[in-house]
């Protein structure tokens, strides 16, 4: 698993599976924590997750922080960008910017994309006691460059707007097409979006991916449709 540490036989992770898929019990808890004793920074990070989210056992909030630390410890990425993710974003009583910005960028270091963008979050948050823009562009741009599509729709935006880059509408329509390409709705309601706001205005454009968006499910695309029948822009006018 990376830790260095000998990991679970195949058994083992049938068994892991069953546990963490919603049939833990007090005897199958006990397989995690025995294995994890035992040094299984892989069991660690399930026995971690199980122990704070399951809804089949008496959780134990405390004891699971401590198992998904020791598992970021060895090694486990997955482990770092939870346990960072619950400190900075979970309950008032657990949070710890510091600590978890720490574990996020130890995921992030492994080219993780989702702990970059949780990083890029936290340091672009204006009422984030981390709040740093320079850092928080650059975590997102690294997301990006590790194909996050998320990051890719939130950078595009900002290249639009010129918040914090240089304003660039052909990146920010690079950046939404490259997003729209791996199938993420919003990008392509985005694109419909900046076709609205060329100048002139794109309207047949704007159609084309309101609809597509649309198709996929998105009432703002939805209603951006209603809106240009009800115009008459790029539509045949409807009221």
């Amino acid at each position: 698993d990376g830790s260095g540490i000998p990991d679970m036989q195949e058994a083992d992770d049938r068994r892991v599976a069953w546990v963490v898929n919603g049939n833990s019990n007090t005897r199958d808890l006990n397989f995690l924590r025995s294995l994890s004793e035992k040094g299984s920074a892989k069991a660690m990070y399930y026995l971690g997750m199980t122990l704070i989210f399951s809804d089949f056992i008496d959780r134990s909030i405390n004891e699971g922080l401590g198992w998904l630390e020791k598992a970021a410890e060895g090694g486990r990425a997955e482990a770092a960008i939870n346990l960072g993710h619950i400190l900075t974003s979970g309950s008032e009583r657990l949070r710890d910017y510091r600590r978890g910005a720490a574990f996020l960028e130890q995921a992030a270091k492994t080219g993780m994309s989702e702990a970059q963008s949780l990083l890029s979050d936290i340091y672009l948050l204006r009422s984030s006691p981390l709040y740093e823009p320079a850092k928080g562009v650059s975590w997102l741009k690294a997301a990006v460059s590790n194909g996050s599509p998320a990051g890719m729709v939130r950078l595009a935006g900002m290249y639009s707007r010129g918040e914090l880059v240089r304003k660039d509408t052909a990146e920010a329509e690079r950046l939404l097409s490259k997003a729209a390409g791996s199938g993420d709705a919003s990008a392509v309601l985005s694109l419909g979006k900046l076709a609205m706001e060329s100048d002139p205005p794109d309207f047949a454009r704007a159609v084309r991916c309101f609809s597509e968006a649309a198709d996929g499910g998105s009432a703002d695309a939805m209603v951006e449709l209603a809106m240009m029948h009800l115009d008459g822009n790029g539509v045949q006018k409807d009221e």
